[in-house]
């Protein structure tokens, strides 16, 4: 062939992909924006409307947040599944050594999400390879948070974390028109200090374990680890005492009876923060009787009720701001009772409902928690004499001056085991904290009133 055939056939296919160039741009936006490298316009939209740009951003974000409360169940679901998928084939491919893209569950679950969102081979997003797994699907998928829940979640930048307390709030005044009224100052002279503690629990995968068998496996693993986060950070804010000394007996329910909170005081959550009893507790060791009503072994009735509610002073008026704390014994043989309770299929359809809760007593809700002790003496503590430990407890509390604290959000992990070899673990961490106005040793609770506690209650 001479140069001028040459040429002419060069020229001929130029021309020939020339054209196809130009076809290919008269096509549809959506067709034209799936060439490699370029979204599809479809995809982009899809992704705006949850204010992200990329799917690594949508798996970040947390979508029981009230900024996505205009989505659709659908979209809000649409993206939980593939968050979940996305967790799974991370964790999966840590566990059987190969990359994400690779694994069973990747092909099967997330490939097919990726396409639901538009996403198809070539386009940017399809070669997107996930690398962390979710801290945000406890929220997500409304896992039990009954007494966390409560509580106003503070982030914490730093550990620890001095947060500045109002000590007062600023009235309006009069002025005239055109006329100027001196600067009112918000007292936060007072700070409270939230020192995060680190809670952890490890599950060891079974060996036998495979890529067809182990989806299902670490969903179930998962959720009961996520579980067991908040049921430590419940036990904490309910009966914590760092010290570990408020309680005898441990109750944790993974360890043998008998065990002492004393023998497990650096592992267990029991002495993770001081809770709502320690404080109230204690309280009461420096004047009896001014944060707690003793029922004297009786049942729990109404008058009881008030004389705790009166307890609190200025802090137990409004009830949108109190909750009743009740362990399932005295709610079901003793609170169901009275005749100021009302459950929740008497609300009427536009009631408020707090996670947990069960009823309403004069208009505060009320929250039952497997984790109050039931098993207190007449003091109000869980004591050495085992026969005294037959006494109820009912909490009440202002949720307004009580923060819980988050320095690490709750995240699951891979690792080796520690003590075999070849043998992986699943683990979950989290960082929490817990704290209010009322001090910890209570000295300040004449002023600080933001708690009581009906105790001594028979069952």
């Amino acid at each position: 062939m001479d140069l001028k055939e040459l040429l002419a056939k060069s020229r001929k296919e130029l021309a020939k992909k020339r054209a196809e160039r130009l076809k290919g741009s008269q096509t549809s936006s959506t067709l034209a924006n799936t060439k490699k490298g370029k979204m599809p316009e479809s995809v982009v939209k899809g992704l705006g409307k949850y204010g992200v740009k990329s799917f690594e951003d949508l798996c970040k974000i947390n979508t029981s947040l009230r900024k996505y409360a205009y989505l659709g169940k659908q979209d809000l679901e649409t993206v939980r599944q593939l968050k979940e998928d996305v967790d799974i084939s991370v964790i999966c491919s840590k566990i059987f050594k190969k990359p994400v893209k690779e694994t069973q569950h990747y092909q099967n679950n997330v490939k097919f999400a990726l396409k639901a969102f538009g996403i198809t081979s070539g386009d940017e997003g399809f070669e997107w390879i996930p690398t962390l797994v979710s801290d945000s699907y406890i929220d997500e998928f409304n896992l039990a948070r009954k007494v966390a829940g409560l509580f106003t979640e503070i982030k914490m930048p730093s550990n620890p974390f001095k947060w500045p307390v109002l000590t007062n709030g600023a009235i309006s005044r009069r002025v005239a028109q055109a006329s100027a009224i001196s600067q009112q100052v918000f007292n936060t002279d007072e700070t409270i200090q939230f020192d995060a503690e680190k809670l952890t629990s490890r599950y060891e995968l079974p060996e036998e374990l495979n890529e067809d068998s182990a989806p299902d496996i670490i969903k179930a693993i998962r959720i009961e680890l996520m579980e067991g986060q908040e049921k430590a950070v419940e036990i904490a804010i309910l009966e914590g005492d760092t010290a570990g000394t408020l309680h005898n007996f441990s109750q944790l329910p993974d360890v043998a009876g008998g065990t002492t909170i004393a023998s497990i005081s650096a592992e267990t959550p029991e002495t993770a923060f001081d809770g709502i009893r320690s404080r109230l507790i204690k309280a009461e060791a420096i004047t009896a009787g001014q944060a707690a009503v003793d029922a004297g072994a009786a049942a729990v009735n109404e008058t009881f009720l008030a004389q705790a509610r009166s307890k609190m002073g200025k802090f137990g008026v409004d009830p949108s701001q109190l909750a009743m704390i009740s362990g399932p014994k005295v709610y079901t043989s003793q609170l169901l009772q009275l005749d100021d309770v009302r459950t929740i299929e008497q609300y009427g359809g536009q009631a408020t409902v707090l996670n947990g809760e069960l009823a309403k007593y004069e208009g505060m809700p009320v929250i039952v928690s497997e984790y109050l002790r039931e098993d207190t003496d007449a003091t109000g503590v869980n004591s050495s004499t085992v026969p005294n430990n037959i006494k109820g407890t009912i909490l009440m509390v202002n949720r307004k001056r009580w923060w819980t604290g988050t320095r690490r959000p709750i995240q699951i992990k891979v690792e080796n085991n520690k003590t075999e070899f070849d043998v992986l673990d699943l683990v979950s961490f989290s960082r929490k904290a817990f704290q209010a106005v009322l001090k910890a040793d209570a000295t300040n609770y004449p002023t600080e009133s933001s708690a009581s506690m009906v105790f001594n209650i028979g069952l």
